[in-house]
């Protein structure tokens, strides 16, 4: 994989697909990426240090990528929200509105 600082990369770790931006590229092609810390990926994408049961990859991003992991990020904020949710903090309308998103084809209870 031939990187160069500012591409954007996505990484999957255990299925969790997480995009970053490539700070730094070694003479010998290894690269770093913002959102892991110091650790350091091969030029192949291999995460240098890992081990043999180390599943972490760094991939060069395409559109297609930005867009699935930028709407997984938006969907996870959501769930997270309504979990974190009060009963108090929402009205009934609101309630009747979600309820006809996540139950569409059911009459109000």
């Amino acid at each position: 994989m031939n990187v160069k600082v500012g591409d954007t990369i996505l990484i999957i770790t255990n299925g969790k697909e997480t995009l970053g931006a490539v700070t730094k590229v070694t003479p010998a092609g290894s690269f770093k990426v913002d959102c892991f810390g110091d650790a350091l990926f091969t030029k192949n994408g291999d995460l240098k240090g890992g081990g043999v049961w180390c599943t972490t990859k760094a991939f060069l991003a395409d559109e297609e990528d930005i867009a699935r992991v930028k709407n997984q990020k938006i969907i996870h904020g959501v769930v997270t929200m309504c979990h974190n949710l009060k009963d108090h903090e929402l009205s009934y309308a609101q309630a009747v509105a979600i309820y006809k998103i996540l139950r569409p084809n059911k009459e109000e209870e």
